[in-house]
């Protein structure tokens, strides 16, 4: 277990300086937010062609926050019924660098700060049921790793 924490805590600090690409989210997403970050220029374009264009995205499932300076506070709850401001508020952070990023190794909930001082945060959830979904996946460049509705980190090999 501590084993995983730790790649899931070096995951995601990998992100810092790792520029935001896209933000999708919607009504027909229910409370889900898919952040999509650059590829690593380090990779090979071998790398980059392959069917593995989930690499490097964040699937946020559980209840999340972003504080933008400039459109306000914005949470999982607002979908639907804050939506122009919210189209405003992640319009905002697409195409910028992650330049902090904290993360609690008991609770696995984290937070990352954008360059405008925008910041998202993530609140896992623990359930007693297998109905409910994990509360963020990360596909990161090596492995899927992934917070279990139970609050345990999984991870996962890509297929080759």
């Amino acid at each position: 277990m501590a084993a995983n924490n730790q790649k899931l805590k070096h995951a995601l600090e990998s992100l810092v300086g790792v520029r935001c690409i896209h933000c999708l989210w919607g009504k027909g997403t229910g409370s889900v937010v898919k952040f999509g970050f650059t590829i690593n220029d380090s990779l090979q374009t071998e790398k980059r062609s392959q069917r593995s264009i989930l690499r490097n995205e964040l699937m946020v499932y559980c209840a999340w926050r972003l504080v933008s300076n400039s459109f306000g506070i914005f949470s999982w709850r607002d979908i639907g019924i804050r939506d122009q401001e919210l189209i405003k508020a992640f319009d905002s952070v697409s195409g910028q660098s992650i330049v902090e990023l904290n993360y609690d190794a008991q609770s696995h909930d984290f937070n990352f700060q954008f360059e405008d001082n925008s910041v998202f945060s993530i609140f896992c959830d623990i359930a007693s049921d297998d109905e409910s979904d994990e509360n963020y996946i990360l596909f990161s460049s090596s492995e899927i790793l992934y917070i279990d509705y139970q609050g345990n980190i999984q991870t996962e090999a890509y297929a080759v």
